[in-house]
């Protein structure tokens, strides 16, 4: 059978969206591993699958699934680029959206740009789960030869920041692999933010996805530094947060609220692929 599909970017983070055909199955990993792979597929970080949500308070349900085939609790990029789909395909200006980590609130500010609710940030440790609990809010440890800060939470999916000061000579691959293997401290793996402050109202960031690797962009990865920085480091509640891809905005109104991620959203093509 053939299955339509929207290729689509988010900051150079790049999906494919697939309006799920009611009672297929999806047969295997290796189907989502083959679709990821530029050469033998169709190229992405993510796949986001589209279907009915389980109550009428939704419009729509996503699963996302990482270019190794893993599942992922949350998917900030993706949920923009899911609601940047509907929005237009429906003419609609808000959307309500289910995803394994709750409810996602989207709104279309115009053409291409869309801002969504990514919950409220959770510092508890055991929401990642994170397994080295010193009671501390910023971490050290030593990897290669390299002495970090770090801090872990939750977006929905679980993150590590760490603080980009003076890592000139380490290798970020190494560092980000390791974290992402020591069952000990992350027993369901992490994504791995490199944040540097720039100033009250920026920060430059690199993100190792868990299951993908680093990618041009990360929507939970921005919020994720975003939230760290103003709960820990005095930042603004307002910021910008600069990765290769591009620039996402991050608005945390208040620790008790949720907070916003708000970014371009844009549809690269449409087309069909054989699913047997």
């Amino acid at each position: 059978m053939s299955i339509k599909y929207t290729k689509m970017d988010a900051c150079g983070n790049l999906f494919m969206l697939i309006e799920w055909p009611k009672n297929t199955p999806l047969q295997s990993l290796e189907t989502i591993r083959k679709w990821s792979n530029s050469s033998s597929g169709i190229g992405f970080d993510q796949l986001m699958i589209i279907e009915e949500p389980s109550s009428n308070k939704f419009d729509a349900r996503y699963t996302t699934f990482n270019a190794d085939g893993s599942e992922a609790e949350q998917c900030g990029n993706g949920a923009r680029c899911v609601a940047r789909y509907l929005t237009h395909k429906y003419n609609i200006k808000n959307i309500k959206l289910e995803s394994l980590s709750g409810q996602v609130d989207a709104s279309l500010i115009n053409n291409n740009r869309i801002t969504t609710s990514l919950g409220i940030p959770e510092f508890r440790p055991k929401s990642l789960p994170y397994f080295y609990n010193d009671n501390k809010s910023i971490h050290k440890a030593s990897i290669n030869g390299c002495v970090l800060d770090y801090s872990v939470l939750s977006m929905g999916n679980p993150h590590a920041v760490i603080i980009d000061d003076g890592l000139e000579e380490c290798d970020l691959n190494v560092i980000s692999d390791y974290m992402q293997n020591d069952k000990n401290r992350f027993p369901e793996s992490v994504n791995v933010g490199f944040m540097k402050i720039k100033n009250k109202k920026e920060l430059a960031l690199r993100v190792f996805e868990r299951g993908v690797g680093e990618t041009l962009a990360c929507g939970t990865g921005a919020a994720a530094a975003a939230a760290i920085g103003i709960k820990l480091y005095n930042l603004n509640l307002r910021l910008r947060i600069i990765m290769s891809g591009g620039v996402l905005e991050v608005h945390w109104p208040s620790l008790e609220e949720q907070l916003w991620l708000t970014g371009e959203a844009n549809i690269c093509y449409e087309g069909d692929i054989d699913y047997v």
